[in-house]
């Protein structure tokens, strides 16, 4: 190429690194870009909470600036303010089904028991947590929030089998890789990597799990939550290749009822609290894991009985 001169033009060596970064950039972009299109499969990586993920954190933050009903820590309710209600706290600890998947807010059993009870009740449910989350952070936030009694749900996320386990999907305060796994080319690299050098695994073995269970009802009974339920089970699982079966699920149930007969927590065994109903009934989403509204009606008044007058 010649300059008005006739000159021929000769790039700068100082330029071609310049010019080579840049053309770095624009294959991440486009890859980064492309790689969103197809959503990762959540089975494939179940050992992995999003909720920490820095960018998920972000886009919780804007949607709690619009809807009323969630806040910026991704819990489904207002903040409890003691000038307001001044009846004693029940705060319900859990994943997706304690959450209320797949219904209003206003449907929850944890809003049903606020509106019908003695109880100012709110939901620390959050889709995707197990016992892991629920030690590493969940618990924090109640404490802050001094509850009086405490529900806790935790069963089947903690079960689950995956590419991951729950040492691997790190901690919220782990900065650097919520960082990192905020794009998706670096979790597609990732996961691509756990495929191809590893098996599936269990995200948790059941002694973690009853660890996890005993610090937490031991952390809330120290903070004040003298009153405790621990949910067991939820309903009989089918099992799904690669990411649970009915086995497992099952030690997971048994583990639940043996931590809470030791430290003293109340037990609902939900298979009899949904007895006498049909699955189209009371449970609803495609995994038929999640209560209808009518499951959440039918819960809300079991731990109405079970945790009485405060």
């Amino acid at each position: 190429m010649k300059d008005a001169g006739g000159s021929a033009r000769r790039f700068s060596p100082k330029s071609r690194p310049g010019e080579a970064l840049a053309l770095v950039l624009l294959v991440f972009v486009v890859l980064e870009l492309g790689l969103r299109l197809p959503a990762l499969p959540s089975w494939w990586e179940a050992g992995i909470y999003n909720g920490n993920l820095l960018s998920e954190r972000v886009a919780l933050l804007v949607e709690s600036a619009r809807n009323e009903h969630l806040n910026w820590s991704g819990y489904r309710g207002a903040e409890w303010v003691p000038e307001r209600d001044p009846r004693p706290r029940l705060a319900l600890l859990g994943d997706s089904r304690v959450f209320g998947l797949y219904v209003e807010s206003e449907q929850t059993f944890a809003s049903l028991l606020d509106r019908t009870t003695a109880w100012s009740a709110y939901n620390f449910g959050i889709p995707g947590a197990s016992s892991y989350e629920a030690v590493d952070f969940v618990v924090e936030d109640v404490i802050d929030q001094s509850p009086d009694a405490a529900v806790v749900c935790y069963d089947i996320n903690s079960s689950l089998l995956s590419y991951f386990d729950k040492k691997d999907s790190g901690r919220r305060g782990d900065y650097s890789i919520q960082f990192l796994r905020s794009f998706a080319t670096f979790r597609w690299a990732e996961l691509g990597w756990k495929v191809t050098t590893g098996d599936r695994e269990p995200v948790m073995s059941v002694q973690d799990y009853r660890d996890d269970l005993s610090q937490l009802l031991r952390r809330l009974k120290e903070a004040g939550a003298e009153r405790q339920v621990v949910f067991v089970g939820w309903t009989p699982l089918r099992d799904f290749e690669g990411l649970y079966t009915g086995e497992r699920y099952e030690l997971f149930r048994q583990a639940s009822r043996e931590v809470a007969q030791r430290e003293g927590a109340q037990i609902v065994e939900m298979e009899e609290v949904l007895r006498g109903h049909s699955p189209d009934e009371v449970l609803t989403g495609m995994e038929t894991i999640h209560l209808s509204v009518r499951g959440h009606r039918l819960v809300a008044d079991a731990l109405a009985s079970v945790l009485g007058a405060p």
